[in-house]
């Protein structure tokens, strides 16, 4: 019987609680085989790849509130006349 492949990388965004120096946790996370794309610790949040099941061992990590996938998003053409 065949291992199964692991999976590919996918991108992640990580919020940070705050008790921690932002560079301090992406070290944390590139330890454990996180590939940190952007620490952006004004707002809390480090970006990266990843595969998911590295994402479930890191999810353990203090001083972390949330690991979501990051998903791109398509705000409507400014000729709709949609306004926000």
């Amino acid at each position: 019987m065949a291992t199964p492949a692991p999976s590919a990388p996918r991108k992640w965004i990580v919020t940070l609680e705050g008790d921690e120096s932002p560079e301090q946790i992406a070290e944390h996370l590139r330890a454990r085989g996180f590939v940190v794309e952007q620490v952006l610790g004004s707002v809390g949040v480090i970006t990266g790849q990843a595969t998911d099941s590295t994402v479930e061992k890191l999810r353990m990590l203090p001083g972390l509130q949330s690991i979501e996938p990051d998903q791109p998003i398509q705000l409507p053409d400014s000729s709709t006349g949609i306004t926000w």
